[in-house]
């Protein structure tokens, strides 16, 4: 298998640029950069300045490939478990890689304008050795190989990330925990939502909406979340984040995606406004020069069916091109709840140049319907009600003749890229995005009886537009021995729009939980409150990462201005409300890890976050931006062959000024006016396992555990110790794969298994049941723990003849067992049951 380094980026001979000002005006000029790009051509490079200490080879052909914006290719088999002398001075690239490869026997030749290709000689014969001024060297070790980071992950293991620096760094290198989870895994494990995909990360709880996590993508990280309209959903693409207003929210279908990462902790000085806990980031497919094609047919449980196709390669030598196609259907088991979907995802890759590069790309995903959850109150699910039990799993509140969520989500984005020279480049990217949904429901409103729900016939409609842009530049420099990555850039975010609702005023229908019965008719009605919540955030950062030895050092600040704002008016009587803010602050990290010579990496970081809330205070003045901070410490490993990783982390954060409700004080209150208090205050600390190891023989092993406390410690002065809604303290989980080598009888199959436990969680803010749980009030509002089982069988057809190469199918189980257990309750006064087992067939073929 070839193994990548560096990036496509090469270039003319060009002088350094000596200073920041002169890379920054360049970068507001790229389009005259690049009008009259000159064609491709190898050309002597000039001296650049090398600072890789002795180390492993991985790493050290990493950092060549970085400094010199080379890509290097070698086979797997010819690196593992080497090591470097390393190599210091201001050399041509050349002469450094000969001194990288010193005392091993290896050869190198150019075989392309920027592309070094590693052989060895004894196997590859003498010419190998001679052609394209390449050299004869002694024999080295070489590690498996860096990825891209904007690219696929080579089996389970991510190598590199990009969503913790905005830089190609391996994940080793970055002192702040990154989780990736790559398409292998996902194909593995037969996920059909991001959520899903991340059911196996530390630190990470989804599904809590139960089936109604099929339609949004919410998350808690770090026990840091919500419910509802405070909920947090996996909406940054490609490190630009998706904004939308209340009630509603994007959703990515994981086919379009090539990865799925996780920064843990504060992450605004990489993405601005956010929470403390940290931020899933997914990085979309592109266009690339190499031609490959792949197209899947699928069924399962519920009537669920889909098909996708995914074509990628060059159009002539400037131009790649990528197309992203899918049409599914599901069901999930809950009454009458269906989802359907058609997602359209093309881009183009024009690059006129090794230094130059623009990428266009559009999406279009049209679900004319999603499905919901069914939603109980905690006496009849978490609860039995003597005489009756607990309600079925397939329960939904509402009804079929008065039941819609469609979306349509539709965007148009670009990236340039320039490389000034083989120091300095800067990247350019923006997306304009619309979101459209329609929300017909019967939401729960109370219950009149331990068995009988009041309902509100309700509508929404959501327009949005949201706009991001983000500029920098990345500059690589020594000072001493210090070798720096400086980023420097400025973002915009933007969102206009909102949502109308409405529902029927005349009727509020009643349904038996036990013996539901659908039918209602709703009166004539239309939306009557008309919500706007627009925002603007424009962001100027500046990050540096020191590589010193085996030290690696960052340090990052961004200074954001934001400006929010969130206004109601009732079209029925003229009553309206509207609350602003504008806010500015100042947000930062700091890390430091130390690279052991056998894979051992210890670090730690701090890092603080802010998040604007254009809410009234009692007081009438406005709510002040809540912060957070967190401080880790933890330990990584990684092999040289990249068939081990493990990380054990520790955290503790606190935020403060999270807006509770409170009753408005000031005299010019209104009736729609909404008032908050400032006077809280929540702390996490938790540890957070991870291992992944690609072991002997074909098994693959992933496994996470957490344990954490996040707790609410003061509410308008007092003193508490509660349990936030919906977040466990413990959670675990284990995931085997094992495919039967070449070797062995059975040699096509593979055979997956995996199990996910979920700690108990606690309904209420309280933390103890009310009065509406009867005989249960005043005990510990706890959601019992559960554990589900997953599993998966595969064959590859190639394993019976070679002409059948690509063609795979998968047979995979979602709660093999049929587990029935609550995945959370909202604290709004309804829990949601977990979802039922799942059986998908999918059949693909790869050329």
């Amino acid at each position: 298998m070839t193994r990548h380094f560096g990036g496509r980026l090469s270039g003319a001979a060009k002088s350094r640029i000596g200073g920041l000002g002169l890379a920054l005006l360049a970068s507001t000029a790229f389009c005259v950069t690049v009008a009259a790009g000159p064609a491709r051509a190898q050309q002597v490079a000039p001296a650049t300045g090398y600072l890789i200490p002795a180390g492993p080879l991985a790493g050290a052909i990493a950092r060549y490939g970085d400094v010199s914006n080379l890509q290097v290719l070698y086979p797997a088999a010819l690196v593992r478990g080497k090591t470097s002398p390393g190599v210091a001075g201001s050399l041509g690239r050349e002469e450094a890689l000969n001194r990288l490869l010193a005392g091993t026997g290896l050869t190198w030749r150019f075989t392309g304008a920027t592309t070094v290709t590693i052989l060895d000689p004894a196997a590859a014969g003498a010419s190998a050795g001679v052609q394209d001024g390449s050299t004869r060297l002694e024999t080295i070790e070489v590690d498996g190989g860096k990825e891209n980071a904007w690219g696929p992950v080579n089996g389970i293991i991510a190598r590199n990330a990009a969503s913790g620096t905005r830089t190609d760094t391996p994940i080793i290198e970055t002192p702040q925990t990154v989780n990736v989870v790559g398409g292998e895994q996902m194909e593995q494990q037969g996920v059909s939502t991001v959520g899903e995909a991340l059911r196996y990360t530390p630190g990470v709880v989804t599904g809590t909406a139960g089936g109604q996590a099929d339609r949004h993508d919410s998350y808690f990280v770090r026990g840091e979340g919500g419910f509802s309209a405070a909920a947090q959903y996996a909406s940054t693409l490609d490190g630009m984040r998706w904004r939308f207003s209340d009630r509603t929210s994007v959703q990515f279908d994981p086919w379009m995606l090539e990865r799925v990462e996780v920064v843990k902790g504060p992450a605004s000085a990489l993405f601005g406004a956010g929470t403390p806990g940290g931020v899933v980031n997914l990085v979309s497919k592109r266009p690339s020069f190499e031609k490959k094609s792949r197209v899947f047919v699928s069924g399962g449980s519920y009537d669920s069916a889909a098909t996708g196709v995914d074509f990628t390669g060059p159009l002539g030598d400037a131009f790649a091109y990528r197309f992203v196609g899918l049409g599914r259907m599901e069901g999930n088991g809950v009454d009458y709840q269906k989802g359907e979907r058609v997602l359209l995802a093309p881009s183009l890759t024009f690059a006129p140049t090794e230094e130059t590069s623009l990428t266009l790309s559009a999406l279009y995903q049209r679900d004319p319907r999603a499905a919901d959850a069914g939603f109980l109150p905690a006496y009849g699910s978490v609860l039995p009600i003597p005489g009756y039990g607990r309600a079925p799993t397939s329960f939904w509140q509402g009804d079929p003749d008065w039941n819609e969520y469609s979306r349509t989500e539709s965007a148009i984005g670009m990236e340039f890229k320039h490389s000034f020279n083989e120091n300095w480049k800067m990247t350019a990217k923006a997306r304009y995005g619309r979101l459209q949904s329609t929300t017909k429901a019967m939401d729960y409103t109370a219950m009149v009886d331990p068995t009988t729900m009041m309902r509100t016939i309700y509508l929404a409609e959501h327009d949005n537009t949201s706009l991001t842009g983000d500029i920098f530049t990345e500059g690589r420099f020594n000072t001493g021995e210090a070798e720096h990555t400086l980023v420097l850039g400025v973002d915009h975010q933007r969102l206009t729009g909102g949502h109308e609702d409405g529902w029927d005023r005349f009727q509020y229908p009643t349904i038996d939980i036990f013996n539901p019965t659908r039918g209602v008719t709703p009166n004539a009605f239309d939306t009557f409150r008309i919500f706007e919540q627009p925002y603007r955030q424009t962001g100027v950062y500046a990050q540096d990462q020191v590589a010193l030895g085996n030290w690696r050092f960052l340090g990052g600040l961004r200074y954001d201005k934001a400006e929010a704002s969130s206004s109601t008016l009732v079209t029925l009587n003229g009553l309206s409300s509207k609350a602003a803010s504008s806010d500015s602050a100042l947000t930062g990290r700091i890390g430091a890890i130390y690279l052991f010579d056998n894979g051992l990496a210890p670090f730690i970081s701090y890092s603080t976050s802010f998040n604007p809330q254009p809410s009234f205070k009692y007081d009438g003045s406005m709510l002040k931006p809540y912060t957070g901070e967190m401080l880790e410490a933890g330990l990584r490993y990684q092999s040289d062959d990249d068939t081990w990783f493990w990380s054990a982390t520790a955290f503790t954060g606190e935020k403060e000024g999270v807006g509770a409700q409170a009753t408005c004080t000031f005299p010019s209150a209104g009736s729609l006016d909404r008032c908050f208090t400032d006077a809280t205050r929540a702390t996490s600390k938790g540890v957070e396992l991870e291992a992944r190891a690609q072991l002997a023989d074909g098994l693959d092993l992933i496994a996470a555990a957490t344990w954490q406390q996040v707790r609410w410690k003061e509410y308008e002065g007092i003193s508490l110790d509660r349990h936030v809604v919906g977040v466990p303290d413990l959670t675990a989980s284990l995931w085997l794969n094992y495919t039967v080598p070449e070797d062995r009888t059975g040699y096509g199959w593979s055979f997956g298994a995996g199990i996910r436990y979920v700690g108990e969680t606690y309904a209420t803010d309280s933390n103890v049941w009310g009065a509406t749980e009867y005989a249960y009030a005043g005990q510990p509002s706890k959601v019992p723990d559960f554990a589900v089982l997953d599993a998966s069988i595969g064959y590859d057809f190639g394993a019976l003849d070679k002409k059948y190469e690509g063609l795979q199918a998968r047979v995979s189980a979602e709660n093999l067992l049929d587990k029935h257990y609550v995945a959370a309750c909202n604290g709004y006064g309804t829990c949601s049951y977990g979802k039922r087992r799942a059986v998908s067939f999918k059949l693909s073929y790869e050329w």
